[in-house]
């Protein structure tokens, strides 16, 4: 009974949110750069074929533990699209308790490895780039009464498969992650700037045919709807259908220098 009034309230306030002025404001600049910046929308199945035949394994829980984790049928889609690709090495950007990564290393097998970073606290006002207010109260893990980003997979069997790295995503070097990566999931923050940077660290380590996944496609965050937007113009993405994703499969002639340059001017003239 407990479990599910927290539920409700916690649905309640997000319903609530989106009828403040300032989200207002987000939804109709996201849905003004969406109508300049246009993504294509794809079946998932259309996109990644290999979907029709692949099963996962998945937590009975009908929600992640804690606000900023993904839901069950996001964790299976995500999980379902690494394993249909054979994915040995992966990132995720966007920890929060270790959810998703837990269920990425089930369903990719007992040789895969993940890599995941999640802001800690103490640098909660000291990053890089601009945090949006929701993104902060996110990494303030504790005090909504959690310990550190991963804690749900720190106490999992697939532990060693896991890799956490706490620091802010803009500045990490990567030195410790083994790549070329198979597969890359962001959920990080959702501000322009960090999507951005995000987006090109990852696109320089990824294999020839490797798959991307950015998370909350939708018109509440301007700053990913711009960069999605703007990447298309420089390498293939895809909506995926019914879900607030986007997808890209890595060309096997990864990377050509001309589309590493326009990564480099794109990162560039959005950091300034």
């Amino acid at each position: 009974m407990q479990y599910i009034t927290t539920r409700v309230a916690q649905r309640l306030r997000e319903r609530t949110v989106y009828w403040q002025p300032f989200a207002v404001r987000n939804i109709i600049k996201g849905l003004l750069l969406a109508s300049s910046l246009p993504v294509p929308v794809v079946d998932p199945a259309e996109m990644f074929p290999k979907l029709r035949n692949v099963l996962v394994q998945v937590s009975p829980l009908t929600e992640g533990a804690y606000p900023g984790d993904s839901g069950v049928e996001k964790v299976a889609l995500v999980s379902a699209i690494g394993k249909a690709h054979a994915s040995a090495r992966l990132l995720e950007i966007g920890t929060c308790s270790g959810f998703m990564a837990r269920h990425l290393v089930i369903n990719c097998g007992p040789n895969s490895k993940l890599w995941t970073i999640d802001l800690p606290d103490s640098e909660a006002d000291a990053t890089a780039f601009p945090l949006r207010k929701d993104d902060r109260e996110l990494v303030l893990k504790a005090a909504h009464g959690r310990g550190l980003a991963g804690w749900y997979a720190a106490g999992a069997p697939e532990v060693g498969q896991i890799v956490q790295i706490l620091c802010d995503s803009a500045t990490y070097s990567y030195d410790d992650v083994e790549t070329p990566l198979d597969f890359a999931y962001i959920d990080g923050a959702h501000s322009y700037e960090y999507v951005v940077n995000d987006t090109v660290n990852v696109l320089r380590r990824i294999r020839p045919g490797g798959v991307i996944i950015w998370d909350d496609y939708y018109h509440y965050f301007p700053g990913i709807v711009r960069a999605i937007g703007e990447l298309h113009r420089i390498v293939q993405v895809a909506r995926l259908a019914r879900t607030g994703m986007v997808a890209a499969v890595v060309p096997e002639d990864w990377p050509a220098q001309s589309v590493v340059d326009s990564l480099n001017e794109w990162r560039d003239a959005a950091l300034g």
